[in-house]
């Protein structure tokens, strides 16, 4: 099974014309996995930078789809990572969902979401210590 995935992007309070960087890593820490297939698909509101690496496999991408196929095996991890700029038009606060499905190829597939708020506003709360 590969559910042990770590998704991660940066920043995720973007504002228009940042680029967000994404990065996907996920392990196998059961038998060889010969046939898994992550797909994510990038949200309106960000275009693809064209700079898809990975550790191991073969990716493709078509339109906003970012398809990485290959085999996992056993105790190795797999490193994906893009990135996609922030269109200049968006004005108001909006959230942009990276869904991200994993497909280890024996019937087993989930969803995870990478969320960004462009024009977020952070809240920062202040810490309080008993002693």
């Amino acid at each position: 099974s590969i559910t042990n995935s770590i998704i991660n992007l940066q920043p995720i309070l973007p504002v228009p014309g940042d680029i967000i960087t994404y990065t996907i890593q996920f392990e196998n820490p059961g038998r060889s996995l010969l046939s898994v297939q992550v797909t994510s698909t990038l949200p309106n509101g960000v275009t693809y930078q064209g700079d898809v690496a990975a550790t191991s496999g073969n990716v493709t991408v078509s339109g906003d789809v970012i398809t990485w196929a290959g085999k996992v095996f056993t105790a190795k991890s797999v490193i994906i990572t893009y990135s996609a700029i922030v269109d200049t038009g968006i004005s108001v606060p909006k959230l942009l969902v990276n869904t991200i499905q994993f497909d280890d190829g024996l019937g087993n597939i989930f969803n995870q979401n990478a969320i960004a708020i462009v024009n977020g506003i952070a809240i920062f709360t202040p810490l309080i210590l008993n002693h």
